[in-house]
């Protein structure tokens, strides 16, 4: 049996889903290529909207004692990763948002304010409506003025056709640890083409 290669990222449990812990390997290539500074995984909560009260009076005895029902609860999102950029990847895998540009087709892969791009990660089916749901949260976010970006690590593929070509595996590398399975460590089954980091730097030269 192959024995899994030893990589050295955060353990599955830090994560809420495969897809997240996929994604950290991806952003760890980047962090070791120095094209990312830092990343965060649920590090930010932002406050949507705040509780809606509606006073009312309890009569006592003597007086009346001011009191509340709450009738709605306050709505907060908390993103899945916080990706803070080096300048080297700007208008290689990110562009800031208000940058001017050419081209919307040559733009990359993520956007970004002052190097700084919220994630929120999906699977690729959209499992009991969650997905649309985080997107009516991330539009609420961009309304306070905070910019976050749906992704999608690997695309899906049914009888050799791939869906979500957006998706970031597909699109721009594979990280090397998702070349193994995630337990057994043995060789990944990958039926969509792909690169790895190390041939996108190749490609790149």
């Amino acid at each position: 049996m192959m024995q899994l290669k030893q990589f050295d990222h955060e353990p599955r449990e830090m994560f809420r889903s495969n897809e997240e812990w996929w994604f950290s390997w991806w952003l760890d290539e980047l962090l070791d290529a120095g094209y990312v500074e830092d990343w965060e995984y649920e590090s930010e909560v932002f406050t949507l909207s705040d509780p809606y009260r509606m006073p009312w009076e309890k009569k006592l005895k003597t007086k009346t004692k001011p009191m509340e029902h709450k009738l709605l609860e306050k709505c907060t999102y908390t993103p899945d990763f916080k990706i803070i950029w080096d300048e080297s990847a700007r208008g290689i895998f990110y562009h800031n948002i208000g940058d001017e540009f050419d081209d919307p087709k040559e733009l990359p892969h993520f956007f970004a304010q002052e190097n700084i791009t919220h994630i929120e990660i999906k699977p690729n089916h959209d499992f009991q409506n969650k997905t649309q749901q985080a997107v009516i949260k991330m539009k609420w976010l961009m309304q306070i003025g905070v910019w976050c970006q749906l992704v999608i690590p690997s695309p899906k593929v049914t009888k050799g056709k791939v869906s979500h070509k957006n998706a970031l595996f597909y699109n721009t590398f594979l990280p090397e640890r998702y070349l193994y399975t995630d337990k057994s460590g043995q060789l990944r089954k990958i039926n969509y083409k792909y690169i790895t980091f190390k041939q996108w730097q190749d490609i790149r030269q």
